[in-house]
């Protein structure tokens, strides 16, 4: 049973850092995105935190990229930001760089601006953690990332399951380890791929 409970009390305990789209006046419906960073350092010793670190080691399939997970999350984790991103199907995607945005300027305002020094320390992140859905090829053979041509992994919105069957596919998870000193050029490239899209 996962401590789903404790992790949200973690998300809103912190109000430093971290942005909610709602409905105005609408106490218990209106929740449309929510996207945060908490430092898995910090947190290490709370019982989600623990769950969440545990569950990645033992699904990952990768047996090459285990040791660098496991540093990850262990021995570097007080420099390391667990993004966490949830969105209502219905949120047009033109608000996410606008998210993002928001999520790094508030990052870089609290390790400048925050008096508290642990809590400035704690935003000093090094790499983010993103953990999101993808569907693999069913018959395909494992490989360390998807091909150039694209057809290994495709990425999929949930509210995509909607409009096409996914026979050929299989659901998957993918970790993803950011350095944070490219987090500029991510928010480039997302605000471009909204733009072309």
């Amino acid at each position: 049973v996962w401590d789903l409970s404790g992790f949200v009390d973690l998300i809103l305990a912190q109000t430093t850092v971290g942005s909610v789209v709602k409905i105005e006046d609408d106490e218990d419906e209106g929740l449309f995105a929510l996207l945060t960073a908490l430092n898995l350092g910090r947190y290490k010793d709370n019982k989600c935190i623990t769950e969440i670190r545990d569950y990645l080691l033992k699904v990952c399939e990768e047996k090459n990229v285990v040791g660098e997970l496991k540093r990850l999350l262990e021995d570097q984790a007080d420099h390391v930001g667990l993004v966490v991103s949830q969105r209502v199907m219905n949120l047009p995607p033109q608000l996410l760089p606008h998210l993002y945005n928001a999520l790094f300027d508030e990052i870089s305002w609290v390790t400048e601006d925050e008096p508290t020094k642990d809590l400035r320390e704690s935003f000093r992140f090094k790499h983010y953690l993103l953990v999101t859905r993808i569907y693999k090829k069913i018959g395909q053979k494992r490989k360390g990332s998807s091909s150039s041509n694209g057809e290994d992994f495709i990425y999929v919105k949930p509210e995509d399951e909607l409009f096409f069957e996914l026979k050929n596919y299989r659901l998957m998870g993918l970790v993803m380890a950011v350095e944070a000193d490219k987090a500029p050029t991510f928010r480039e490239k997302l605000q471009s791929l909204i733009e072309d899209s």
